[in-house]
C-alpha cells in the first residue's frame, strides 16, 4: 500500500525524537541482567513528573491496559463499560482475552461488576470526557493533541501511558502504568514479570535518556518549538485531508458543528463518512491510501472511516494529491 494512513504511528514526532534520542544519558541501564520488576529505579524515578504516585513499566500501552484490567479484575467482574462506538479498535480484542465482556452490562446491576474505562482524548474521534473511571487511557493527554491538563480532571484509579505517543518513540515499545494504589501498582509489576519477564533494558534505557533530556532546563525552549511545529505539522494535515474530502463527506470530526467549515479535532485521526461509501472506497483504492472502517470501531455504517493525521506533512500532501486524482 503506497499511503498507510490507517496506522496510528505518530511519525510526525520524528523530530521530538531525534531530538530527545541524540542527546545520550550516560547512565547505563541496558547491559544488566534480568529487567527490574516494575521498571529500573533510575526510570521509575524520572517517571515522577507524570501523575500517579507509583508507576510500573510496561511493554508499550497496550500490555500497561492488560496490566490494569488484570490488577482491578475479581472473579465477581464480568464487563469493561467504555465509551459507546466509535471506541478504539483493539478493546474488542482485549476485553475478550481478559474474559470480559464489551460495552454488554445489561445482566450487571453491581456497579463493583464493572471496570469502567475512559480514552480521553478518544480514539478514533478524539472527543475528550471529563467522566470519572476505574482506567484512563492517557496514551493522547498531551497538548500536541489538544489535550489542556490544566482543564480537564479526569478522576481515575489506575491511568495509563504510551511513550510511543508522547515522545515517538514507537519502535521501542515501551509504556507505563500510573496508579496512587500501591496493591494495584504490585499487582500490575507481577501481571508484567509474569507474561513478558519485564521490559527490555535497552528500550528502558531510551526512555530514560528521553526523559532525562526532556527535564534539562537548557533544553526547554529547543523541545517548545519542537512540539510546537509536530503540532502545526498535524494541523496541516488535517487541513490537507479536509480539503481533499470536504466534498465528499458529511459528517466527521473535521466539520465544525455540522457545517462545511474546518475544525481541528482533538487526537490524531481524522474520523469522516463518505457520503457515497462505494465511490469513495474505490477512490482509495485506486490511490493506494489504507484506511481503517467504522466497523472496526463498533459502527455498523460502515461509511465511516478513520485516517491517521500522524504523518509527516509531505507524505499527507502526496496521499490527498493522489485521492483527488482516484476520486
Amino acid at each position: 500500500m503506497k499511503h498507510d494512513l490507517g496506522i496510528g504511528e505518530p511519525r510526525f514526532l520524528s523530530p521530538v525524537k531525534n531530538f530527545l534520542m541524540g542527546l545520550l544519558h550516560r547512565k547505563d541501564i541496558a547491559n544488566r541482567g534480568y529487567p527490574t520488576k516494575g521498571g529500573e529505579p533510575e526510570l521509575i524515578d524520572a517517571l515522577s513528573v507524570f501523575p500517579g504516585k507509583y508507576k510500573v513499566v510496561c511493554n508499550g500501552a497496550k500490555q500497561a491496559l492488560y496490566a490494569a484490567i488484570d490488577s482491578l479484575s475479581g472473579p465477581d467482574v464480568g464487563a469493561i463499560q467504555t465509551t459507546s462506538a466509535p471506541y478504539w479498535n483493539y478493546l474488542t480484542a482485549i476485553s475478550q482475552r481478559s474474559c470480559l465482556r464489551l460495552n454488554r452490562v445489561e445482566h450487571y446491576y453491581d456497579k463493583e461488576s464493572i471496570l469502567t474505562l475512559n480514552t480521553s482524548p478518544n480514539n478514533p474521534d478524539g472527543i475528550i470526557s471529563d467522566k470519572e473511571c476505574d482506567i484512563w487511557d492517557a496514551a493522547y493527554a498531551h497538548g500536541v493533541y489538544g489535550f489542556d491538563d490544566e482543564k480537564h480532571n479526569i478522576k481515575h484509579k489506575v491511568s495509563v501511558w504510551s511513550a510511543s505517543k508522547l515522545f515517538g518513540l514507537s519502535n521501542a515499545r515501551i509504556g507505563w502504568l500510573a496508579t496512587d494504589d500501591i496493591q494495584i501498582a504490585k499487582d500490575a509489576a507481577t501481571y508484567v514479570e509474569q507474561t513478558t519477564s519485564g521490559v527490555s533494558g535497552m528500550s528502558q534505557q531510551l526512555l530514560l535518556n528521553v526523559l532525562v533530556n526532556l527535564s534539562k532546563p537548557r533544553n526547554a525552549e529547543e523541545i517548545f518549538h519542537l512540539y510546537g511545529d509536530a503540532r502545526s505539522t498535524l494541523v496541516s494535515n488535517a487541513r490537507l485531508v479536509f480539503d481533499a474530502m470536504k466534498d465528499v463527506i458529511d459528517k466527521g470530526n473535521l466539520l465544525l458543528n455540522g457545517t462545511k467549515d474546518f475544525t481541528m479535532p482533538n487526537g490524531m485521526f481524522a474520523w469522516v463518512r463518505a457520503k457515497d461509501a462505494e465511490k469513495f472506497s474505490e477512490a482509495l483504492r485506486k490511490a493506494e491510501i489504507k484506511t481503517i472502517n467504522g466497523v472496526n470501531f463498533g459502527i455498523e455504517d460502515k461509511n465511516w472511516h478513520r485516517i491517521s493525521l500522524g504523518c509527516h506533512k509531505f507524505q499527507m500532501e502526496e496521499a490527498m494529491e493522489d485521492f483527488t486524482k482516484a476520486y
